[in-house]
């Protein structure tokens, strides 16, 4: 393994738990630069393909329940998390440009994606040791919230209102892209 990257995996571990923690220091732990960025959206598109593949996993392990619904192919599971990412970012963008604060912008990918990564992980982790998923998904949807208002409150410096009109403007770029996917496709189940 690549120590580098090996460096960086670790760090930014610790800085997720630091966001998490609410501590003010918490972006020294992350490469917020175009490189960081990048390295980010390898470790996110790692995480989506894993996601994207996991039901399958899981149905193949036996793990799968019957009364699962059934989930979207692979590959229509990366399309629309590439398609959600791509408008949630673009208003998430707007937003941004609106509280005069663009350049927190690749800052904001960067933690976010890595993010994405570490909770995918853990997910993947406590789904394959095959838990309950309503309390898992309780517990994931509000560590997933507290790290979304201190990626913004810490490492870009938005205040309440802009954190909440910066979550609106996400859940609306979200939903459109949905809708556009849902659209194009209509006979594709993404639940």
């Amino acid at each position: 393994m690549n120590t580098l990257f090996f460096h960086e995996l670790k760090d930014a571990g610790r800085g997720i738990i630091a966001v998490l923690k609410g501590e003010k220091d918490a972006s020294i732990y992350f490469d917020l630069s175009l490189r960081g960025f990048v390295g980010s959206m390898v470790v996110f598109l790692v995480a989506a393909t894993f996601n994207a593949y996991l039901p399958g996993i899981m149905e193949e392990t036996g793990q799968a329940s019957a009364q699962d619904r059934p989930s979207p192919t692979a590959s229509m599971a990366i399309l629309l998390v590439a398609v959600i990412f791509t408008f949630q970012t673009a208003f998430g963008a707007m937003a941004l440009k609106q509280f005069n604060k663009f350049d927190g912008l690749i800052p904001y990918l960067v933690v976010s994606n890595w993010a994405t990564f570490f909770f995918t992980a853990v997910f993947a982790i406590l789904k394959l040791l095959n838990l309950s998923a309503l309390p898992l998904l309780l517990i994931m949807a509000i560590v997933l919230i507290l790290s979304e208002i201190n990626i913004l409150r810490l490492i870009i410096g938005l205040k309440p209102v802009q954190i909440a009109m910066f979550i609106i403007a996400q859940f609306v770029g979200a939903l459109t892209g949905l809708m556009l996917l849902t659209g194009v496709f209509p006979d594709v189940v993404l639940v």
